[in-house]
C-alpha cells in the first residue's frame, strides 16, 4: 500500500512540474524512481516514457486556445518523436547502466543551465535594468 501510494505522488508531483516547465516529467520522474523506490535506472526510463506520453495529451487537450501547447506543431512532430523514442528505448536496454546514468545527469544539467539562462534566471537587483 505504501508503495502505491508513494508511485502516486511522485507521478502526480512529476506530472504537475513536468507540465508547469515544459519538460515533460520525466526529468523528474526517473531520479525520483531510481532514488525512492530503488528502481533500475532502465526501469525507470521506460516507465517514464510511458507516462510522459499521458502527461503531454493531457497538456495538450487541456491548454487554453493560445497560451499553451501548439498543437498543430506537436502534430508534425509526432511521428519522429515516436521513432525517436522507440529507438531510444532500444539503446537504452543495450547501454550500460552507469553509460545511461551519466547521460541522463547531463541531460539534467545541461537542461537546468538552458532553463535558468533562458527563462530569466538571472535577476538584477534593486534600481539596475
Amino acid at each position: 500500500m505504501v508503495t502505491v501510494l508513494l508511485l502516486w505522488c511522485i507521478g502526480f508531483f512529476s506530472g504537475i512540474i513536468g507540465a508547469l516547465m515544459g519538460l515533460g516529467g520525466g526529468i523528474f520522474l526517473v531520479p525520483l524512481l531510481t532514488f525512492a523506490l530503488d528502481l533500475p535506472i532502465r526501469m525507470a526510463i521506460g516507465a517514464s516514457l510511458v507516462a510522459v506520453v499521458a502527461t503531454s495529451a493531457g497538456v495538450g487537450a487541456f491548454s487554453p486556445h493560445g497560451r499553451g501547447a501548439d498543437v498543430g506543431l506537436a502534430l508534425r512532430l509526432e511521428m519522429t518523436t515516436a521513432a525517436g523514442a522507440v529507438a531510444g528505448g532500444f539503446f537504452a536496454g543495450v547501454v550500460n547502466e552507469e553509460v545511461l546514468a551519466i547521460l541522463f545527469s547531463l541531460v539534467v544539467f545541461f537542461t537546468a543551465g538552458y532553463t535558468h539562462f533562458k527563462g530569466g534566471g538571472h535577476s538584477q537587483g534593486p534600481g539596475e535594468e
